[in-house]
């Protein structure tokens, strides 16, 4: 066993030079003040550590308040995370929906183009497509139908 890295030796040769250069009757004294001295030092030390320990406290506690104040704003930030993918989804499947309508609406019914297409052969001896070009050019006697092919409609 050592004491403060004393060992029993060295212990026992400081008390015999204490013993000789004091001699029996102050060393009793010597030890006593000695032993004062000792118990004081510990109590300062007991002191100061008992400090250290109530201030690491505070500052546990206050580490705690600020990391439970920290997952609360964690939360709300992925409570916001998902109902902020939750409207990007349902605005992508709503645009999805629109665009899948708009390319719905350019292609042409099949039973529209057998009402567009004349039976007989226009007279004046013109081709088919001809004819379909003149009647284009007259907006005055032409039906929404025989106007052409539809516009574009807007893609976002």
């Amino acid at each position: 066993m050592e004491f403060l890295g004393i060992g029993y030796q060295e212990i026992l040769a400081i008390l015999l030079v204490a013993l000789i250069f004091l001699g029996p009757e102050r060393l009793p004294q010597v030890a006593y003040q000695l032993g004062r001295a000792v118990r004081t030092m510990q109590r300062y030390a007991r002191l100061v550590r008992d400090e250290f320990r109530e201030e690491l406290q505070m500052l546990e506690e206050e580490y705690k308040g600020i990391r439970a104040e920290m997952e609360a704003a964690r939360a709300e930030l992925r409570a916001h995370e998902a109902e902020l993918r939750a409207r990007l989804e349902e605005t992508n499947r709503e645009l999805e929906r629109v665009r899948r309508e708009a390319q719905a609406g350019l292609q042409p019914l099949p039973a529209a183009t057998s009402r567009v297409t004349p039976a007989t052969p226009p007279s004046n001896g013109s081709p088919p497509a001809a004819s379909a070009a003149t009647s284009a050019s007259s907006p005055a006697s032409a039906t929404p139908r025989e106007s052409g092919p539809p516009r574009d409609p807007l893609v976002f």
